[in-house]
């Protein structure tokens, strides 16, 4: 009969083939998932990993030809994972599958050849790899076992056998999260001046390595000469730590230090700054090897092996660090069992009907690379080859992280991998090769206005502080062999957020109220780059009169509406300036609301055309629909404005009618510092006495028209348009006027607020007192009208060149860098988590939630189209949803907190994911947007973030007022505070090195320039 069993491959594999036996282990290549291009082996027709073998039989002493009755045979997978060498292991995965049933197949008929075939599904495409740390801390194994049930002689019998099963990442995918790094930068530093004796800038070439290759960084280190302080040395080290996941929350150990390099300032000449002569700086490039037999980064539900790049300064005569900065980073191990030793990427978008044509790629330029390691392909004559140390020219970039690229040497051209290459200024800085080839290349960087520009596509989604291995959160990832999922059971506590894992899945994003998704989310990214460019940063007085311009241009395009009334489809798309201040109108949804009431007899129907605006190519903006004709011919206003604008205003005095030329800088200071203009007349007209007599003329037009003020159209209670109950209030304030309104607004000496308020609280006791005030009246109608009146010169309820003050915070944040929107799943998730916050919002009327930032790129999304968010907040909120972007920071972190516990109580979930890096540097982000993005990029808001609001709990609306921007009183690498992104441009660099501007600044997760890393330095 049958004397033992084993396992092993249904085809003895040449090589170590994926799902094969490898020195009797199963290997399988976890990664694909249904969507995925992935052909491995290893996945079955639903995407989920396959474990494929046969099951052999031993027979003793017979020939063959034996039936074998009542034969069972079944191969199950084990996964166990041990997270303390005290606690027993944790069941990760348990399957099993039936090869051979007597019952249902008949009799088990063996020869001394016979193997059954089995195909194990493992009900999941995600699991996590195998992994072990050398001290046994923690392990995740799997194995593979079959068991032979059969009878002889009236008794069961039961053969067993087993293997080890190796679950290894997908090539594919750890090759993308090497494509997919571009340097990142950390400083020190506050809001502009010079409070610590020494201070730097460290940035890592990559985030992402190898084991076996080398971290690289450049350190740029600087101090106040006349300072006890001096740097002596700098040290950079790779640390790793393992963090156990539980529902108390996370517990770390550090695990030592695995390699480090030390490099002597002590004779180092330090070079004085032109900004100033007693600061002084030096630049140091540092090589960091990384052991090649290093575990890789590993994230689960239950343990993370994290890795950090640490730099440590010391100062002269200290043994303690005086800065350590840590660098979140991720090691992929070269594994070798699979026989791939450098993980290849696979072609996806770098093919096919949509990739440029090598005379169009030729014509681009990205910058100058060097090659890490050699390659050379074994088929497909649009690769190219190369040996490490050649110098390429990258021309351009596919999302699949390809490059098109032509090798400087031989001149040929060809496709390569970007994970083979390496910025040109790092790779000489840190001397790794000796070629002078790539010593003396320079860089050939056209003007960002020339045609010479690449667009890089759209790369998907891997988070740098995340890790290759898989998560297993996955609801199909833990699965028991009836099919159901056991995943909470045997972890014993919910699954981390989605976000702090890499998923091969994508999010599948959702359409909110059909007019908020991730199409119209990108284009209104799109518009707020345009917007970002339109400040003269440099002269206040000029970038006051370009919004005051705006402004009144705002209110053309609102004639222009009113007078045309155009469907809002084939609506003409705006000036920019004026959808700056449009955009900014519709932030403020209850005052926009009341304001097209009066504007339009009704709510307007018009909502921000995002994606025809996005679909405008070129950094000039210039729609070739008719645009710009329908609005000069209206107007008889050019389309374009210059920034910076100082041309004279119109300007009508309400006393007397005349209408006189102002000069800009009269008139900015009237806007927006109350000083009067003169006019003929005698009379002096101040923001303040102007918005005044518009105050008492309304009352006394509501007297004689009966027609509502300001301020009382909008139901207090739902914010829907309720002309009944303001007409109510009128009647009982102002059914005869006011009774000194003539004689105050005769006067613009005598127009004050004080006189207005005072009179009208006379007006309010002596209606009290012979009891005319009806118990009817709305509390909140006065103080709503005088707050849309006071100190507002124009026609509406909003100040709005104080509003688009305001809301350049929120510009520069959005296209600044603090949300890696180029990180594959941060936009659908975004839409998912809008979706979630209107559903708290719903579930707690009454508390004052504080969005996220992508939380709140949605929420303005959607406030863009206010005929959908007036609907859907009445529909399903009851009430019009406002939007305040002028809070206080206390209010804002209290409430932030609030809303945070909140979150977490009704999704089981942290709220904020992202924050722990928005102290981070990074280039603006600009994903995969036209041409024009590449001015915004180099024009990028800097801003900071609001003074008292932790930087971990910052909320969206929660950094719409900028602080005052950095002074440039110090050296460029400390002139900027932690919480603000690095704008890029051209200018300085250490110790007097020009920096020339990047040519291409575009891509989702992949920014790269023909130098690296560009700071403004503003004067």
């Amino acid at each position: 009969m049958i004397e033992a069993i084993e396992l092993a491959p249904a085809v003895q594999p040449s090589s170590a083939a994926p799902g094969g036996l490898v020195g009797h282990r199963f290997v399988v290549e976890t990664g694909g998932g249904p969507e995925s291009t992935h052909s491995s082996p290893d996945l079955g027709p639903a995407g989920n990993l396959i474990v494929s073998g046969v099951v052999r039989f031993i027979l003793g002493g017979f020939g063959g030809g034996v039936q074998v009755p009542d034969a069972t045979v079944k191969v199950s997978v084990i996964g166990t994972a041990v997270t303390s060498p005290d606690a027993p292991p944790k069941r990760v995965l348990s399957v099993a599958q039936t090869v051979y049933n007597s019952v249902a197949d008949g009799p088990l008929i063996l020869k001394r050849s016979t193997e059954l075939k089995f195909a194990v599904d493992l009900k999941s495409a995600l699991l996590p790899p195998s992994f072990a740390l050398p001290d046994g801390l923690v392990s995740i194994q799997y194995s593979i076992s079959a068991e032979c049930a059969f009878m002889q002689d009236g008794a069961k019998v039961v053969r067993e056998c087993s293997a080890p099963l190796v679950i290894v990442a997908d090539s594919a995918l750890r090759a993308l999260v090497l494509a997919v790094q571009s340097p990142v930068s950390l400083a020190n530093g506050d809001d502009g001046y010079m409070t610590e004796s020494v201070n730097y800038i460290v940035t890592l070439a990559r985030r992402s390595v190898l084991a076996g290759d080398n971290f690289l960084a450049e350190v740029n280190v600087g101090f106040l000469t006349g300072s006890n302080q001096r740097a002596e040395r700098l040290s950079l080290s790779l640390c790793s730590r393992l963090v156990m996941h539980s529902p108390d929350g996370d517990v770390s150990k550090d695990l030592g230090t695995l390699s480090s390099v030390t490099e002597s300032l002590a004779d180092q000449s330090f070079n004085a700054l032109s900004l100033s002569d007693t600061e002084s700086e030096t630049t140091k490039f540092l090589k960091l090897p990384v052991p090649a037999t290093l575990p890789s980064s590993i994230e689960t539900s239950l343990f993370s092996h994290q890795y950090v790049v640490r730099l440590e300064i010391f100062v002269m005569g200290k043994q303690i660090p005086a800065v350590v900065v840590d660098f979140p980073v991720v090691v992929i191990d070269a594994d070798t069992t699979i026989g791939i030793v450098t993980p290849q990427l696979m072609r996806s978008t770098s093919i096919g009907p949509d990739t440029p044509s090598r005379e169009a790629m030729e014509q681009n330029f990205v910058g100058n690379f060097v090659a890490l390691r050699n390659f050379s392909h074994d088929g497909g004559d649009d690769l190219l080859s190369f040996s490490a140390g050649d110098a390429i020219i990258v021309k351009e970039i596919f999302s699949d992280g390809f490059a098109y690229c032509k090798h400087k040497s031989s001149g040929e051209s060809g496709y390569v991998q970007m994970h083979y290459l390496m910025e040109e200024s790092f790779v000489t800085g840190c001397k790794l090769f000796a070629s002078s080839e790539t010593v003396t290349t320079t860089s050939r960087v056209p003007d960002l206005d020339s045609p010479e520009q690449s667009v890089i596509r759209t790369l998907p989604s891997t988070s740098p502080a995340s890790t290759l291995a898989r998560s297993v959160n996955d609801r199909n990832s833990l699965t028991s062999s009836d099919g159901k999922s056991n995943s909470m059971k045997m972890f014993g506590w919910q699954k981390k957020a989605a976000s702090s894992v890499i998923s091969l899945k994508p999010v599948v994003p959702v359409t909110v109220d059909s007019v908020v998704d991730v199409e119209t989310a990108i284009a209104h990214l799109g518009l707020l780059h345009r917007f970002s460019v339109l400040e003269m940063k440099e002269n206040q007085l000029a970038d006051w009169s370009y919004l005051c311009h705006a402004e009144q241009r705002y209110l053309m395009w609102l004639d222009l509406l009113r007078e045309t009334r155009p469907l809002p489809d084939e609506l003409p798309l705006p000036p920019l300036d004026v959808a700056l201040v449009w955009h900014t109108h519709m932030l403020n949804p209850l005052r926009y609301l009341e304001d097209c009431y009066f504007i339009f007899g009704d709510a307007s129907v018009y909502y921000m055309p995002f994606k025809r605006m996005h679909d405008v190519p070129g950094p000039k903006y210039d729609p070739a629909d008719g645009s710009q004709e329908v609005w000069s011919s209206f107007t008889g206003e050019p389309f374009h404005i210059p920034v910076g604008d100082m041309s004279p205003f119109n300007f009508r005095c309400p006393w007397c009618g005349n209408t006189f030329v102002v000069e800009a800088d009269l008139f900015v200071t009237f806007r927006m510092k109350d000083v009067a203009i003169p006019c003929s007349c005698g009379h002096h007209c101040s923001a303040e006495n102007i918005s005044a007599k518009r105050f008492l003329s309304d009352i006394e037009r509501f007297r004689l028209e009966r027609r509502l003020l300001l301020g009382t159209v909008l139901d207090e209670n739902t914010g829907e348009i309720n002309t009944s109950k303001a007409h109510q209030d009128l009647v009982v304030l102002f059914s005869d006027g006011l009774p000194a309104g003539a004689s105050i607004a005769s006067q613009s000496s005598y127009c004050t607020w004080l006189t207005v308020e005072k009179e009208l609280s006379e007006h309010v006791k002596k209606l009290r007192a012979g009891k005319s005030l009806s118990s009817k009246l709305r509390k909140s109608s006065i103080a709503k009208m005088i707050r849309s009146y006071q100190n507002i010169p124009i026609p509406l309820s909003i100040d709005l060149v104080a509003a688009v003050i305001r809301q350049r915070g929120f510009t520069g944040k959005m296209v600044g860098g603090i949300v890696d929107w180029g990180e594959r799943d941060a936009l659908p998730r975004a839409t998912i988590r809008y979706r979630n916050f209107l559903g708290l919002m719903k579930k707690e009327p009454r508390v004052f939630l504080v969005p996220t930032l992508d939380v709140d790129l949605m929420w303005h999304t959607h406030q863009c189209h206010p005929a959908n968010y007036q609907a859907y907040g009445l529909r399903e909120m009851k009430r019009i949803i406002n939007h305040d972007d002028n809070v206080e920071a206390a209010i804002l972190t209290t409430s932030f907190d609030q809303t945070a516990k909140l979150w977490k109580k009704a999704y089981k979930e942290r709220y904020s994911f992202q924050m722990e890096e928005a102290k981070w540097f990074r280039r603006p982000a600009t994903l995969a947007y036209p041409a024009y993005m590449q001015t915004a990029a180099a024009n990028a808001v800097t801003v900071t973030r609001p003074t008292g609001v932790p930087l971990d709990q910052a909320g969206g609306c929660g950094i719409h007022n900028p602080t005052p921007p950095p002074v440039a009183n110090r050296r460029s690498l400390a002139a900027y505070p932690i919480g603000a992104p690095v704008a890029v441009g051209t200018g300085a660099g250490a110790a007097g090195a020009s920096r020339a501007r990047p040519a291409v600044l575009t891509a989702r997760a992949f920014i790269l320039g023909a130098t690296g890393r560009t700071i403004i330095r503003r004067r």
